[in-house]
């Protein structure tokens, strides 16, 4: 079985972003109960809401499935940082 990295990049990414968990989930259209599970690593996100994710945020879903070092979160846009 692999290791899921969801919960500690979504958790980068929020860091990053400088928002919280329900923004994050408000901007990816998920509610904020899913992303809490997401974050706690309670469950895996389907291939579905990890793009919802990546699109709302700007990073690639391969980085959000933990592949790539954790400081390729530099790939996030400006413009997704302010609006």
């Amino acid at each position: 079985m692999t290791e899921n990295n969801v919960p500690k990049r979504l958790s980068l990414l929020i860091d990053y972003l400088g928002i919280s968990q329900r923004e994050l989930a408000q901007r990816s259209g998920l509610t904020e109960s899913a992303m809490c599970h997401y974050i706690k690593g309670d469950r895996i996100p389907h291939a579905d809401a990890l793009v919802k994710i990546a699109k709302a945020t700007g990073v690639r879903t391969d980085w959000l499935l933990g592949l790539g070092s954790d400081n390729s979160i530099i790939w996030i846009s400006k413009e997704l940082l302010h609006g």
